[in-house]
Protein backbone atom coordinates (compact mmCIF):
# COMPACT_ATOMS: atom_id res chain seq x y z
CA UNK A 1 0.00 0.00 0.00
CA UNK A 2 1.14 3.56 -0.51
CA UNK A 3 2.57 5.58 2.34
CA UNK A 4 3.72 9.10 3.13
CA UNK A 5 7.39 9.62 2.47
CA UNK A 6 7.85 11.27 5.86
CA UNK A 7 6.18 10.89 9.21
CA UNK A 8 4.57 13.72 11.15
CA UNK A 9 3.10 14.58 14.52
CA UNK A 10 -0.53 13.64 15.15
CA UNK A 11 -1.42 17.35 15.29
CA UNK A 12 -0.18 17.88 11.73
CA UNK A 13 -1.43 16.57 8.43
CA UNK A 14 0.35 13.44 7.28
CA UNK A 15 1.53 15.20 4.15
CA UNK A 16 1.32 18.58 2.50
CA UNK A 17 2.07 17.69 -1.13
CA UNK A 18 0.74 14.81 -3.22
CA UNK A 19 2.98 13.83 -6.13
CA UNK A 20 1.17 12.32 -9.12
CA UNK A 21 3.41 10.71 -11.73
CA UNK A 22 3.96 7.62 -13.85
CA UNK A 23 6.49 5.59 -11.88
CA UNK A 24 8.29 3.92 -14.75
CA UNK A 25 8.88 7.31 -16.40
CA UNK A 26 10.01 9.58 -13.57
CA UNK A 27 10.22 7.80 -10.18
CA UNK A 28 14.01 7.61 -10.22
CA UNK A 29 14.61 10.85 -12.09
CA UNK A 30 12.59 14.08 -11.93
CA UNK A 31 9.96 13.00 -9.40
CA UNK A 32 12.54 11.38 -7.15
CA UNK A 33 14.63 14.55 -7.17
CA UNK A 34 11.56 16.73 -6.56
CA UNK A 35 10.52 14.56 -3.62
CA UNK A 36 14.02 14.73 -2.12
CA UNK A 37 14.18 18.51 -2.54
CA UNK A 38 10.81 19.01 -0.85
CA UNK A 39 11.88 16.78 2.03
CA UNK A 40 15.08 18.83 2.47
CA UNK A 41 12.83 21.83 3.11
CA UNK A 42 10.77 19.79 5.63
CA UNK A 43 7.78 19.64 3.28
CA UNK A 44 5.95 16.38 3.84
CA UNK A 45 5.12 14.57 0.62
CA UNK A 46 2.99 11.62 -0.38
CA UNK A 47 4.55 9.43 -3.00
CA UNK A 48 3.49 5.88 -3.81
CA UNK A 49 6.11 3.25 -3.17
CA UNK A 50 4.28 -0.06 -3.29
CA UNK A 51 1.50 0.32 -5.80
CA UNK A 52 1.23 -2.55 -8.23
CA UNK A 53 0.75 -2.07 -11.97
CA UNK A 54 -2.74 -2.98 -13.13
CA UNK A 55 -4.37 -2.59 -9.70
CA UNK A 56 -7.33 -0.29 -9.27
CA UNK A 57 -6.59 3.09 -7.76
CA UNK A 58 -6.85 2.52 -4.03
CA UNK A 59 -9.07 4.24 -1.50
CA UNK A 60 -5.89 5.15 0.40
CA UNK A 61 -4.51 6.96 -2.63
CA UNK A 62 -7.74 8.91 -3.19
CA UNK A 63 -7.74 9.93 0.49
CA UNK A 64 -4.14 11.08 0.17
CA UNK A 65 -5.15 13.37 -2.69
CA UNK A 66 -8.03 14.78 -0.63
CA UNK A 67 -5.77 15.48 2.36
CA UNK A 68 -3.01 17.26 0.43
CA UNK A 69 -2.66 21.05 0.48
CA UNK A 70 -1.05 20.86 -2.96
CA UNK A 71 -1.02 18.22 -5.67
CA UNK A 72 1.74 18.27 -8.26
CA UNK A 73 1.10 16.35 -11.46
CA UNK A 74 4.19 15.34 -13.41
CA UNK A 75 3.06 14.66 -16.96
CA UNK A 76 5.65 12.56 -18.73
CA UNK A 77 5.98 12.32 -22.46
CA UNK A 78 6.11 8.56 -22.64
CA UNK A 79 3.25 6.89 -20.79
CA UNK A 80 1.42 9.09 -18.26
CA UNK A 81 -1.65 9.49 -20.46
CA UNK A 82 -1.84 5.76 -21.19
CA UNK A 83 -2.24 4.92 -17.50
CA UNK A 84 -5.84 4.70 -16.29
CA UNK A 85 -4.52 5.02 -12.77
CA UNK A 86 -2.69 8.29 -13.53
CA UNK A 87 -5.73 9.70 -15.27
CA UNK A 88 -7.95 8.72 -12.31
CA UNK A 89 -5.57 10.64 -10.03
CA UNK A 90 -5.84 13.71 -12.28
CA UNK A 91 -9.64 13.51 -12.17
CA UNK A 92 -9.60 13.33 -8.36
CA UNK A 93 -7.11 16.20 -8.12
CA UNK A 94 -9.26 18.39 -10.37
CA UNK A 95 -12.39 17.45 -8.37
CA UNK A 96 -10.64 18.58 -5.18
CA UNK A 97 -9.57 21.80 -6.90
CA UNK A 98 -13.10 22.54 -8.04
CA UNK A 99 -15.03 21.45 -4.93
CA UNK A 100 -12.62 22.35 -2.12
CA UNK A 101 -10.37 24.96 -3.69
CA UNK A 102 -7.35 22.67 -3.37
CA UNK A 103 -4.13 23.85 -4.99
CA UNK A 104 -2.58 21.95 -7.85
CA UNK A 105 0.15 22.43 -10.35
CA UNK A 106 1.49 20.58 -13.31
CA UNK A 107 4.89 19.97 -14.76
CA UNK A 108 5.07 18.75 -18.34
CA UNK A 109 8.28 16.76 -18.42
CA UNK A 110 9.89 16.52 -21.86
CA UNK A 111 6.74 17.90 -23.47
CA UNK A 112 7.53 20.71 -25.88
CA UNK A 113 4.77 23.27 -26.28
CA UNK A 114 5.26 23.26 -30.04
CA UNK A 115 3.76 19.74 -30.04
CA UNK A 116 0.92 20.54 -27.67
CA UNK A 117 -2.52 20.05 -29.11
CA UNK A 118 -5.52 22.24 -28.43
CA UNK A 119 -6.76 19.76 -25.80
CA UNK A 120 -3.31 19.78 -24.12
CA UNK A 121 -3.52 23.56 -23.80
CA UNK A 122 -7.02 23.30 -22.32
CA UNK A 123 -5.74 20.77 -19.79
CA UNK A 124 -2.84 23.05 -18.83
CA UNK A 125 -5.24 25.94 -18.25
CA UNK A 126 -7.61 23.84 -16.14
CA UNK A 127 -4.80 22.65 -13.89
CA UNK A 128 -2.67 25.75 -13.56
Amino acid sequence: MASPSTKSNDSQKEHEVFLSFRGEDTRNTFTGHLNAALKRYAIRTYIDHNLKRGDEISHTLLNAIEKANLSVIVFSKKTFATSKWCLDEVVKILECKEKKGANCGAYFLSCRSIYATKSDRKLRRSIC
